[in-house]
């Protein structure tokens, strides 16, 4: 009788024990995307989501130690770090410009998503996800001006990411993801002096992105990309003397993004590829000869690169941006 009593009391801690678990589980995932994906791109949200994130990282880290071999689990705990990164330092969104400490968070996430792309139980989302760690340790390096390691590390991801759109070139992620790659290498390309490959490279990113914004044309997302891929291209354009091709690329991106940015003026990243765009103008404008129309266009870029960081004094980008301009 004692020994079926215990069994009985085992099984219902067990019970409780798993339903702690998957209640613990239930909200570290909340925490990584309902509440931070739900603020990420508000202003002066940058110290928010460190803590959101970090809370979520500390549940999952805590729910890993007790489930070694949880495949699904370790791929939680792989973008949970990978979030971490992004909060920590990430070029394009507000962030903390820790770059020492984004670079040990991705490499936390890339050596979890190798080990699951290397297994048997490897999926798509587990090679997509590999390309993204590769992008995102490319992204921390660029930062850090190691420009050999982050051209190595954004062709990996390319490498990835070409193969999974080989084989499905319907995967909107995938493509997604290639113009991110294309976009990495084409500046990492420009900043070793290769314009003709930085060209080709953008090109290629202006055709995938255009491609997504034909099955996708509201996407807000995919619309700054297309705007993005027309600032690059001019970039380079006026890097090899192509005045009037760059101005008309730079162009585009401002519409785009003068759009965006009215639609919703919390939209950070539509804001700050305008304060580009401007910026962009004025230098072409200025090499072109036309100091006064340079003037307009970086006065424009400066009055809008003041106040995004005055909408959020802890974006390490932010100030980035305001120096440069």
């Amino acid at each position: 009788m004692a020994t079926v009593w215990q069994a009985r009391v085992a099984r219902v801690e067990r019970t409780r024990a798993e339903q702690r678990f998957n209640d613990v589980r239930k909200l570290a995932n909340s925490f990584m995307f309902e509440f931070h994906d739900a603020i990420v791109n508000l202003p002066g949200s940058t110290p928010a989501r460190e803590l959101v994130v970090k809370r979520a990282l500390e549940y999952i880290d805590g729910l890993a130690r007790e489930a070694e071999g949880d495949t699904s689990l370790q791929r939680e705990l792989a973008t949970a770090y990978q979030k971490v990164g992004e909060v920590q330092d990430r070029w394009d969104s507000p962030s903390l410009g820790d770059t020492a400490g984004a670079l040990e968070s991705h490499r936390k996430a890339l050596s979890i998503r190798e080990a699951l792309v290397a297994s048997s139980v490897a999926t798509r989302e587990d090679r997509r996800d590999l390309a993204v760690s590769y992008s995102r340790i490319g992204d921390v390096l660029w930062a850090r001006n190691d420009s050999t390691g982050q051209l190595e590390s954004y062709r990996k991801g390319v490498v990835i990411d070409e193969a999974l759109v080989a084989e499905d070139p319907t995967d909107q992620q995938a493509l997604r993801n290639l113009v991110t790659d294309y976009y990495n290498v084409g500046y990492a390309l420009f900043e070793i002096g290769d314009l003709s490959g930085a060209l080709e490279t953008f090109r290629k990113e202006r055709a995938t992105v255009e491609s997504l914004a034909a099955a996708d044309p509201t996407n807000p997302g995919v619309k700054l990309d297309v705007a993005r891929s027309h600032t690059n291209i001019g970039y380079v354009l006026d890097a090899t003397g192509d005045f009037d091709g760059a101005l008309e690329s730079h162009r585009k991106a401002v519409v785009i993004s003068e759009e965006l940015s009215a639609i919703d003026p919390s939209n950070s990243k539509a804001r700050g590829t305008l304060v580009t765009s401007y910026f962009r103008i004025g230098g072409t404008m200025k090499r072109a000869g036309d100091l006064t129309e340079s003037l307009v266009n970086h006065r424009k870029s400066l009055s809008l690169a003041e106040a995004l960081l005055a909408a959020d004094q802890t974006n390490a980008q932010a100030h980035r941006t305001l120096a440069r301009t």
